[in-house]
């Protein structure tokens, strides 16, 4: 390929300089077109982008919000002892607005409804009214607290849109790596996808580079200074290690991390990866927190995966019949769809049956009987002209027997004729006929 490129302006005489360059240009995009579309590290990108912007939400929602508490506590201070959640303060700031005309119109209903639905509980909406009634924060005039009620809008568009965002995440992770949401989490396992780049890459990580996976500054700060190495980066905020005491965090974080490069791997190699894999690993995980908090023994890994692989012979054979029962489905929609397309031809309409003849009546009896003596004299007729002829009807039907009887034998009256004349020319007409010739 390399002599053909040096060579190519003296094999391709036609080319210039210009076209060479545009036809190098050409090539590469479309390489670099085949490569994103044939990319099998594709379908995680999307949870790369997703669990970025989670995080980035995150942090501007809490600097966003103590921004909103500062701004709003010089108004209303004791909101924020009331009300921890993020999203109901900001959504009370809005429903409370000035706090002297909130507190003038404690008796109106609607706005009380409104702030019942938020906070969802009758005495944090009496204490906030008592609250509001004798605070000690200061009165802004409107130009003041329509600035305020504006970026209190953008948090609760902040914090509705962190949601909406981990929502997807969530989905996403359960259809990509669902093995993984079973084992460590959505969040968890999305941050450690993230870390490396791809799915394809974390199956292929030993356990111990997966376990301190986000705390890489930490790890060269320590071999530099000769310090222990850490024991845990991002899977630090994973479930089942956040259960265990502080001095079994380095255990049980180096035991999730195998667990969790075992579901990577079954995730991207598997043709259609489910939970049932997960759930399994999941289990013997419960099992190790159990057993480092209450000393209770865990079951061996052997048992549960003998359940594991059960349940999934029987989860692939309903695949199976799914399979088969869509196909059927599919077919017949399909001859639903041709039969919709051919023209129908209209049939011929059916001629109108004959009714049954009525039965005849006396009257017509009688004159049917009157009608039988000419049928007879007709039939005299006929036998008359036969006389005539020559021959009789008895004669007729003795012919017909012989017929009968010649054609029973092999033989038609004709050829026994023609055998009678043969036999009755005497020996001397032979002589003489032979003699003639």
């Amino acid at each position: 390929m390399r002599g053909l490129r040096t060579h190519s302006r003296k094999l391709l005489g036609d080319l210039n300089k210009v076209s060479m360059k545009e036809s190098y240009v050409a090539s590469a995009h479309s390489y670099s077109r085949s490569i994103v579309s044939f990319n099998p590290n594709r379908s995680s990108t999307m949870i790369l982008h997703s669990i970025s912007s989670y995080d980035q939400l995150d942090k501007d929602t809490n600097t966003a919000l103590m921004r909103l508490k500062e701004w709003y506590g010089a108004c209303f201070p004791e909101l924020s002892d009331i009300v921890t959640h993020p999203l109901q303060y900001a959504r009370l700031t809005l429903a409370i607005n000035d706090r002297a005309r909130f507190v003038e119109e404690k008796e109106n209903e609607e706005r009380f409804s409104e702030i019942l639905a938020i906070v969802g509980d009758n005495d944090v909406v009496e204490d906030i009214y008592q609250k509001a009634a004798f605070s000690k924060g200061v009165t802004y005039n409107e130009v003041d607290l329509e600035a305020c009620m504006t970026f209190a809008e953008v948090v609760v568009d902040i914090i509705s849109f962190k949601d909406i965002d981990k929502e997807y995440l969530c989905d996403k992770m359960n259809t990509v790596a669902p093995s993984i949401s079973a084992v460590g989490g959505e969040l968890t396992g999305a941050r450690m996808i993230a870390k490396v780049g791809s799915l394809g890459n974390l199956s292929k990580l030993p356990a111990s580079t997966a376990q301190i996976l986000g705390a890489e500054g930490a790890l060269f700060k320590a071999i530099k200074k000769k310090r222990p190495t850490p024991k845990h980066g991002t899977i630090y905020n994973e479930p089942h290690v956040v259960a265990v005491s502080k001095k079994d965090k380095g255990r049980m974080s180096r035991f999730m991390a195998n667990q969790i490069v075992k579901a990577a791997r079954y995730d991207f190699f598997a043709k259609k990866p489910n939970r049932i894999y997960g759930e399994g690993l999941a289990e013997l995980a419960q099992d190790r927190v159990d057993f480092l908090n209450t000393g209770k023994k865990p079951r061996q890994a052997d048992v549960v995966m003998k359940d594991v692989i059960r349940k999934l012979q029987k989860y692939e054979e309903e695949q199976e019949i799914e399979m088969v029962t869509t196909e059927v489905v599919s077919d017949k929609e399909d001859a639903d769809l041709v039969m919709e397309a051919v023209p129908v031809v209209e049939e011929p309409k059916a001629e109108p049956k004959a009714e049954p003849k009525a039965e005849p009546k006396a009257e017509d009896e009688m004159e049917a009987i009157a009608e039988t003596p000419k049928k007879k004299k007709k039939k005299k007729k006929k036998d008359k002209d036969a006389e005539v002829e020559g021959e009789t009807p008895k004669k007729k039907k003795k012919k017909k027997k012989k017929d009968k009887e010649g054609e029973v034998d092999g033989e038609t009256p004709k050829k026994k004729k023609k055998k009678k004349k043969k036999e009755k020319t005497p020996k001397k007409d032979r002589k003489r006929k032979a003699s003639d010739l």
